[in-house]
This record gives C-alpha cells, structure tokens and sequence, in this order.
C-alpha cells in the first residue's frame, strides 16, 4: 500500500494513503501535538484505513498550524476550504470528533468543495458530559500538565472503563519523557473551538448527501446528540453502534469502513 506524508502549504501536515481514483479528505480528530507524522504513524493510518484505502486515495490532513487566537470551527474550516480550493478541489469528506465539527462548516460554508460528508463520533454540539471533559483538558494545557493531558487524550479514543484507567496511568507514568507540545496554544485554541460548536442551524443549509456515525456511549456525542445532528441534516443517514463509545474509530474499524463505504458508493 502506498503510504506517503507532507506539509501542505507549509501549514497542514497530512498522510496520503492509497492510490484509488477519487480523493477521501479525513479530517481527524484533536490531538496534542501537530508534527508532520512519522512513518510509523503514516503505515498505521494505512493499515486503519486499509479498506477505504483500497478505494480512494485518503488524505488525512491534520489541523492548520499557527492557529489565530480565538478561532472557532467556522474560521479552521475556512482554512481548510481554501486548501481543498488549491489542492484537491472537490472531495468527498470525512470528519472524525473535532475534525467533524471543523468539516461541518466546510461542508456548509463551500457546498462545491464537498460532494459527501461523513461525520463519525460527531456531532452538531458537545453534550454536557463531553464539555466537562473539554474543560478540563483546556485546565491540564493552561497548567502545562502534559503528563495527564497525554493519558487523558489516549484514554478518549478507547472504549471501555479498564482500557482507559490503563491508558490514563500510562501517560501520567511515561507522558512526561515526551518533549512539551511546541503548539499547546493550538491546541488550547481548539479546544475552546470545540467548546463554542454550535452548528444545528447551520446544518439545516446541508444539500449533499450525508451520514452520521457514532456510539450510543460516546460521552462527547452520544445518542441523543448524534440523533439531533442527522435530524437537522436534509438528506443524512443515521448508523448508531450500541454499546460503543468514542473510540468507535478504532474498536469498530472493519464495520465503519463497509458503513461509509456503502454510502459513498450511492
């Protein structure tokens, strides 16, 4: 499988997976650091993907470097809107969790940029469980705790109450043997962006073709959220995983990828 990762710009780090006809733009989800990816993150994008991959070429491109304070969704999404314009043009386009809320807006701001959208483990707005989360994570960044910042970002993308309480002790254990974040400031910035998603009405102006997927246990966009966010949608779908929280990405890859598959093959 062809694995290759850049810089778009010089601003957007990526990695490009596969080699089918049409581009797959995934806008993944937060994370502390915004490195170009190593080849070792680069092949487990490959093999995460690996059957998307088989038919479209993936750019997973990560959040734009040197965030304005005070951006929101609306704003990181302008961004990214003028990157598809330059690079990739129109592409369908899958959000996961942050990257959904951000690609939300691309898809309603630039409706020609966007043939489909693919929203997984996202939603129109954070529940109230998913904002005490954020707010805390904003707290550990203000107070450069990267040690439990770290273990609390592992601890999200996984399912299950021992698998976290394991991920959460390994960052507070070996988090802190890796160097502080260059971008905490972006990262803080997101977060607050996250915070202030709002995109219920906004959504109502969707005319693609678009499919929700989540966990009815996600705790930043659960049942009732994910539920709210296809209703607001004129022509989405709706594919909720029972017992399946945020890290449905990673716990229910295979059926994930034969979902959005399936839906963009329509």
């Amino acid at each position: 499988m062809k694995v290759e990762t850049g810089v778009f710009r010089e601003q957007f780090p990526y990695v490009r997976v596969g080699v089918g006809s049409q581009p797959l733009v995934v806008l993944p989800g937060m994370t502390l650091d915004n490195k170009t990816p190593s080849a070792l993150v680069a092949r487990s994008y490959g093999q995460g993907f690996r059957r998307l991959a088989d038919e479209y070429t993936l750019y997973i491109v990560q959040r734009p470097r040197g965030l304005s304070s005070g951006a929101g969704t609306k704003e990181i999404a302008a961004a990214y809107a003028r990157l598809l314009s330059q690079e990739l043009g129109r592409v369908r386009l899958m959000g996961l969790s942050t990257g959904g809320s951000i690609a939300q807006h691309v898809a309603v701001d630039q409706p020609d940029l966007v043939d489909r959208l693919v929203l997984v483990v996202s939603g129109a707005s954070l529940s109230p469980r998913g904002r005490e989360i954020c707010l805390r994570w904003r707290d550990l960044a203000q107070n450069e705790q990267w040690r439990q910042l770290r273990g609390e970002l592992t601890a999200a993308a996984i399912d299950g109450a021992g698998a976290q309480r394991a991920a959460r002790a390994f960052g507070s254990l070996f988090g802190g043997k890796a160097p502080t974040p260059t971008d905490a400031a972006d990262f803080i910035t997101l977060v607050d962006a996250d915070l202030d998603h709002n995109a219920v009405d906004d959504l109502a102006r969707l005319d693609m073709p678009a499919i929700v997927i989540g966990g009815a246990d996600d705790p930043f966009f659960p049942d009732s959220v994910l539920r709210q966010t296809a209703a607001a949608i004129p022509r989405a779908e709706l594919r909720i995983y029972p017992d399946t929280g945020h890290g449905l990405p990673k716990h229910q890859g295979k059926r994930l990828q034969e979902d959005v598959l399936s839906f963009l093959a329509v």
